[in-house]
């Protein structure tokens, strides 16, 4: 099937891994939003590719993201002993808007040597706690 063909999704990620792959030793990476439009399977499997260039070809990667689908990968790297990603390489912040939508700050959100992070991932499971809430009564 040609790629043209394809949903919306795997033809982003052949740009953005393109434009990874093509990146020096070295370089500095913005992605906004990798996610979009990959499934969850998918996503996971893009954030070992993610720690692989990182950590093979020693490239600083920064991203956006809305997805915790994502982000679990990625504690889950630095929990493994085997991967030579640590919590010192990694650093997550938190950006939070004020009532009227503008910026308001950025908090760096602490991760443990065994990717845990204490308080959990903030701002993801609000949404989806008020929710089941509503729906358990």
């Amino acid at each position: 099937c040609p790629i043209t063909h394809g949903g919306s999704g795997p033809n982003q990620l052949v740009s953005m891994l393109a434009t990874l792959a093509d990146s020096p030793e070295g370089a500095i990476v913005t992605i906004e939003e990798p996610e979009l439009h990959l499934d969850p399977a998918a996503q996971a499997r893009l954030m070992g590719i993610l720690v692989r260039q990182a950590t093979e070809e020693s490239k600083q990667i920064i991203l956006t993201t809305h997805s915790d689908r994502l982000l679990y990968p990625l504690l889950e790297y630095v929990a493994k002993a085997e991967c030579p990603l640590s919590n010192s390489d990694v650093a997550m912040h938190y950006l939070s808007t004020d009532e009227s939508g503008n910026a308001a700050g950025a908090e760096r959100l602490p991760i443990n040597e065994r990717g845990q992070m204490p308080g959990g991932l903030k701002g993801f499971w609000d949404a989806d706690g008020r929710a089941m809430s509503e729906i358990l009564g």
